[in-house]
């Protein structure tokens, strides 16, 4: 994580799912969090999971970028999927 970008952009994907967290415990106590909603209590896990896997997986590009072999292996594995 070298630029001030990278870091902003994962301070607020983690802001963000501290917010989805919020709502989804502010629906499981039927109540509304600042006049956020939570149509569905299951959207809301999933949103969170989906939410988690990106922060992983955007930390994981920026902390790997440059490394030779970890590029080696997503185009294998790529490759690998494409088939």
């Amino acid at each position: 994580m070298k630029s001030l970008t990278s870091w902003l952009l994962v301070i607020f994907m983690a802001f963000f799912w501290l917010f989805r967290v919020i709502v989804a415990f502010q629906a499981q106590y039927e109540k509304n969090f600042g006049g956020f909603i939570a149509f569905n209590y299951t959207v809301e896990i999933i949103l969170l999971f989906v939410a988690i896997l990106c922060i992983i997986l955007v930390l994981r590009r920026m902390l790997l970028r440059g490394n030779n072999i970890s590029n080696c292996l997503w185009i294998l594995f790529w490759r690998i999927y494409c088939i």
